[in-house]
């Protein structure tokens, strides 16, 4: 009886087994990380979660919305554009000059001067 017992126990278990038991998953599909944005040329990808195509060369963004394609910048893009203005604008208007405090000049020669003028952001400065 005792034998029976076991058996039917283990009858039971394994009878409900694969009921308990969560069922193997099926296998993984692919997930596309990295889906290109073929609509705007070469070098466009979607940017992560959103319908943004982002250039990986320049960082133009473009997005298709209902009143038409939306071209932006990345944040990184907008911050190097700045720079770049901000650099170019230092530059504006600095000159250099130099001039010799005493020349030397043997007999014979001739000392010339050359005379310019110019503004601060002007072309001739």
């Amino acid at each position: 009886m005792r034998g029976i017992n076991r058996l039917i126990s283990f009858a039971f278990l394994a009878g409900t087994g694969g009921w308990a038991m969560p069922a193997l998953a099926d296998e993984p599909h692919p997930v596309e990380y990295v889906r290109v944005c073929d609509q705007y040329g070469t070098n466009y990808y979607y940017s992560p979660g959103t319908e943004t195509c982002i250039n990986t060369q320049t960082g133009e963004t473009r997005r298709e919305t209902d009143g038409g394609t939306v071209v932006g910048k990345t944040a990184l893009a907008s911050k190097v554009e700045d720079i770049d203005h901000r650099i170019q604008r230092a530059f504006e208007g600095a000159s250099v000059a130099s001039s010799l405090a005493s020349p030397d000049l043997n007999k014979g020669e001739h000392f010339g001067v050359r005379v310019n003028w110019g503004n601060a952001g002007q072309s001739n400065a």
